[in-house]
């Protein structure tokens, strides 16, 4: 139960970061909406599975903000340890690689693509930011 209230609790502390740097939040949103009138991949006729793996840098996002929440360094009298926040980076990188894979696999529905996965890269970019400050225990 606690891990969910620090992971609950990372997350708003995310999405005030989000909300805090509105006009990129709001310019990938737009991106988002423009690019999925013109070429949205979800429509029965044009589906496939694999456009699916648009949702995989998000999985990653979250898989951030779940490593920040086991990995929670409290306790102030000691340094925390390094290797959880090289976890945290390592993921950083995976989803930007991710994100890579997942522009090429889309063929035909790049610019959709490119737009939700920037979106999901600066979600994950606020996890990412939140979730190291929890692994050290170095809050700003």
């Amino acid at each position: 139960m606690e891990f969910l209230k620090l992971a609950l609790a990372l997350v708003g502390h995310s999405m005030s970061m989000l909300q805090y740097y509105w006009p990129v939040t709001l310019g990938l949103t737009i991106a988002v909406a423009v690019t999925s009138i013109a070429n949205f991949p979800f429509v029965p006729g044009r589906f496939r599975p694999r456009h699916l793996f648009i949702f995989l840098p998000l999985v990653i996002a979250f898989a951030i903000v779940a490593w920040g929440a086991a990995y929670n360094h409290t306790d102030r009298a000691t340094a925390a340890p390094e290797w959880p926040l090289r976890v945290v980076n390592g993921l950083v990188i995976s989803q930007a690689l991710v994100s890579i894979g997942v522009v090429s696999v889309m063929k035909g529905y790049r610019w959709f693509s490119l737009c939700a996965v920037l979106l999901q890269m600066w979600v994950g970019l606020a996890f990412a930011f939140v979730a190291s400050m929890a692994v050290t225990n170095d809050w700003l």
